[in-house]
């Protein structure tokens, strides 16, 4: 998981401003591939690219996800080696399509 964070920081995204968004995530795509090879994770990874301005921009956090990963996550039990059989509670935002 480390290689990820460092592939989406080492894209220089200034450079790429002012190009189109789809045009951008092809680029960016190709840079994630040498550290993700699910295409499907590759695409929703890409979904955190944005526009703000003429800026491109990751829309996460990358520092914190990656401080929080190496010192709460990589913690977690792998599936298959423990269950939860609690209530659970999901938060998504208002304009996400990721929960319905």
């Amino acid at each position: 998981m480390s290689g990820l964070f460092d592939a989406m920081k080492s894209v220089n995204l200034d450079e790429l401003s002012g190009q189109p968004l789809h045009a951008v995530r092809k680029i960016v795509d190709k840079a994630l591939a040498t550290a993700v090879d699910d295409m499907g994770v590759r695409q929703f990874i890409l979904t955190n690219l944005k526009l703000k301005g003429k800026q491109i921009i990751w829309q996460c956090n990358l520092d914190s996800l990656q401080t929080q990963f190496f010192n709460h996550m990589i913690n977690f039990p792998t599936p298959g080696e423990t269950t939860y059989d609690g209530p659970t509670l999901f938060i998504g935002g208002g304009r996400s399509d990721f929960i319905r």
